[in-house]
């Protein structure tokens, strides 16, 4: 199985050579030709050792190691919504998150210039479908995402997060996994994909990484408020319900927290958001809450409205504190 990966790989880098976009449907392909090969001239092995193969394990693991782009995006909308069509008319010249996350993606990672194109068309695609974060209030968008296994989807939300926050949404809760180390996984992709530095507990920890070393050419001081660090301890705390209350971040800046999918994390988030607001129409800054694979603890599972499971009300609770908010939910396996 070791001798057929390593020849799906030489495949899979010849046809890269040719600027040739993989899709991940071109795997299997890959995997058949290499073993027509093989059954055509199985030495140093023989026939019945190429048949006892485990295709699926060896295409599973391709899939996991390859970066291939995505498929042709189907869009299901309610014909009934009073959304504004806007993203096409922006002037994306000053974006300087999302420019700089895709000079990042395509030359110091593996996706290459057309991987990242794909991945650019379609954050464009889910963030057209959002309002414009500057459109009066009050308003709220809802979506799912829907994208196979190992199909780019921390890539997707990474550059839908970048463009979103170029467009001016100030606040992004990303909801990011059932446990500490996922969660902690989830905050590192985003240190890398968007603020552009690393954080623990300590500020001297802080450090350059991703799309941190690529110059800033807005002529803008713009940064990411970070209220979550990468350490296992560096969930939203009870503690930080007051630090935030007294922090008066720049408002040109977004908003970043990267939460546990625990109830106890998220009631400290509703609880701090609670202390920032000043009128009854509740938080103006608009909001983008990214729910990392939804079907694993978000969903409701009691009654739709009357008594929902308690880390879906304090999901509920935080977007109605917003007076601008979307939720945009992220799985391969939807419920």
């Amino acid at each position: 199985e070791e001798t057929i990966i390593k020849y799906c790989f030489m495949q899979v880098k010849t046809l890269q050579d040719m600027n040739k976009l993989l899709k991940s449907d071109d795997i299997p392909i890959i995997y058949d030709t290499v073993i027509t090969r093989f059954k055509s001239t199985p030495e140093p092995f023989t026939l019945e050792e190429i048949q006892n193969v485990q295709k699926e394990k060896i295409i599973e693991f391709l899939l996991s190691k390859i970066n291939t782009g995505t498929d042709k995006t189907l869009k299901l909308v309610n014909p009934e919504s009073d959304h504004v069509d806007w993203l096409s008319k922006q002037d994306k010249s000053k974006w300087f998150f999302s420019k700089r996350f895709e000079d990042y993606l395509s030359e110091d990672t593996e996706f290459g210039p057309a991987a990242t194109r794909d991945i650019f068309e379609d954050a464009d695609q889910i963030l057209s479908r959002l309002e414009n974060p500057k459109r009066p209030g009050p308003w709220r968008n809802q979506g799912l995402v829907f994208g196979n296994v190992q199909s780019g989807k921390t890539s997707n939300y990474s550059a839908l997060i970048n463009k979103a926050a170029d467009a001016g949404y100030k606040y992004i809760i990303v909801l990011g996994g059932l446990n500490k180390n996922l969660r902690s996984q989830t905050q590192i992709s985003l240190e890398k994909n968007f603020t552009g530095y690393q954080t623990d507990e300590s500020e001297d920890s802080k450090g350059n990484i991703g799309v941190g070393n690529y110059p800033n050419l807005s002529n803008e001081d713009l940064n990411v408020n970070v209220f979550t660090t990468r350490g296992d301890k560096g969930d939203f705390k009870k503690s930080d319900i007051k630090k935030l209350k007294t922090y008066n971040p720049d408002t040109r800046n977004p908003n970043l927290f990267v939460i546990k999918k625990n109830g106890g994390p998220l009631k400290h988030v509703l609880q701090a958001l609670i202390n920032k607001i000043d009128n009854e129409n509740g938080i103006e800054e608009p909001l983008l809450l990214i729910d990392d694979e939804c079907d694993n603890g978000s969903v409701n599972t009691k009654q739709k409205d009357k008594d929902p499971t308690r880390f879906n009300a304090y999901i509920r609770a935080i977007l109605s504190l917003f007076n601008k908010a979307a939720y945009v939910a992220y799985t391969a396996t939807p419920f």
